[in-house]
């Protein structure tokens, strides 16, 4: 990482504090450096966790008690979406009458409560049963997804809650397979999800979510899950009560699904992944790529919270920043003509190598290898979409659905979290 000659003639008095006489300081190196080996060893990390099997103790169709379900879906302004949505929940393979399907508008302006509403006038009496509430009927106020969720958790009967997004794609199976997973001895369960039949724009985020994926399924082959998606998550009623529900993440707007994860995990629940074909949803992708930037800007604003949660994820997460932000100094100092371009070759070379690896364990993991195409494009581009991304995220500042977020916190400030029972109803 030296300087060219002419470059050291340049420097300034008070650039010699910065840069030695053959390179940048010895401190940034150690940070640069230090970064990215943390970087590595987590990618080795993953790598080792999707290696080992994950014993998750599945029930067999002929079970003799196999758990009740209640699968909730909290929606807003999803009308183009929701009727589609509901069918595909309503028609599973899950004997009818052992799940329910519990709808909650959290604020729609756009005739998603009416469709609702709709559906199951229609299917009155009909099993599955399907019930719909409205937070703002109910709690007075909407704009917190968690306050849908407590909401749909607290009228909810059955033993498993299962959790999935109103603008996915279900297959025939997702209920039985991710009920099947909880036998005795399993809480929680990260279902897979992933993008189908993206262009060339949506490739990036299609094999972005995909690396999201396969390090959750990693993680929780070492019994330490970091990650999960609203779009396909599990859990038992009496694990949720027991971490107090989303009490003590209330006030961050997003992480209905990571953060309860997180309590699950710290209170030592059991917490398996299921990546079964015949469960896997499918979710469409951001439409725009500021819809992209948005959507990681809001799940990144979670990661000063794992300092607390979860501080070997949280020096993950930091190590994978400055490894990225790095990556854009040492490319603006090549440019500059500061440093020699290994350098830059060195630390952008080894995170792609290691991110390539972790590609390709998951694309061989979950059948993807259609994605392959787009890798190049996304090693060159990560770097920056995850500075911008987790730069912003850190300052907690974004906008959801009409919500204004500061530092993590939704403004004007959502209501309080029910008293009582952690997810009793208001």
């Amino acid at each position: 990482m030296a300087c060219s000659p002419s470059s050291k003639s340049s420097l300034g008095p008070e650039s010699a504090a910065v840069f030695v006489v053959d390179g940048i300081h010895p401190a940034l190196v150690g940070v640069v450096a230090g970064s990215l080996a943390i970087y590595l060893l987590a990618i080795l990390w993953f790598l080792t966790g999707s290696l080992r099997p994950i014993q998750s103790g599945r029930l067999s169709k002929r079970a003799a008690r196999s758990p009740g379900v209640s699968v909730i879906v909290a929606a807003r302004d999803e009308a183009h979406t929701i009727r589609a949505t509901i069918q595909q929940l309503l028609t599973q393979t899950w004997d009818a009458s052992g799940y329910e399907v519990i709808l909650v508008d959290d604020g729609s302006t756009d005739g998603t409560l009416e469709q609702m509403q709709q559906l199951a006038a229609e299917r009155a009496d009909q099993e599955p049963i399907l019930r719909v509430f409205s937070t703002q009927q109910v709690l007075g106020s909407s704009g917190h997804k968690k306050a849908a969720l407590t909401l749909a958790i607290g009228e909810a009967s059955g033993e498993v809650i299962l959790c999935t997004d109103a603008d996915c794609r279900i297959p025939p199976g997702w209920v039985e397979m991710m009920a099947g997973h909880f036998d005795d001895g399993v809480d929680a369960v990260v279902g897979f999800s992933h993008i189908v039949d993206p262009g060339m724009l949506a490739g990036f985020e299609t094999l972005d979510f995909l690396l999201l994926m396969t390090a959750a399924r990693a993680a929780c082959g070492h019994a330490h899950p970091v990650a999960a998606s609203g779009q396909s998550f599990g859990f038992r009623r009496q694990a949720f009560d027991e971490v107090g529900g989303y009490r003590s993440v209330w006030h961050r707007l997003s992480g209905d699904d990571v953060l309860l994860l997180q309590l699950l995990r710290r209170a030592g629940k059991r917490i398996v992944f299921a990546d079964d074909p015949q469960g896997a949803i499918q979710h469409p992708a951001a439409n725009s790529v500021s819809a992209l930037l948005r959507q990681r800007i809001r799940w990144a604003s979670n990661g000063p919270i794992q300092l607390q949660l979860d501080p070997r994820l949280f020096i993950h997460l930091s190590a994978t920043l400055i490894c990225s932000v790095s990556i854009l100094i040492c490319l603006a100092l090549v440019l500059m003509g500061v440093i020699e371009p290994m350098a830059l070759l060195i630390i952008w070379g080894g995170k792609a190598a290691g991110d390539l690896l972790l590609s390709l364990r998951g694309m061989q993991r979950f059948g993807r290898w259609d994605l392959l195409v787009h890798w190049p494009l996304w090693a060159i581009i990560h770097p920056f979409y995850l500075a911008v991304a987790g730069g912003l995220g850190c300052l907690g500042m974004f906008q959801w659905k009409g919500t204004k977020v500061r530092l993590g916190r939704a403004e004007p400030r959502p209501p309080s979290p029910p008293t009582g029972s952690s997810s009793a109803t208001a």
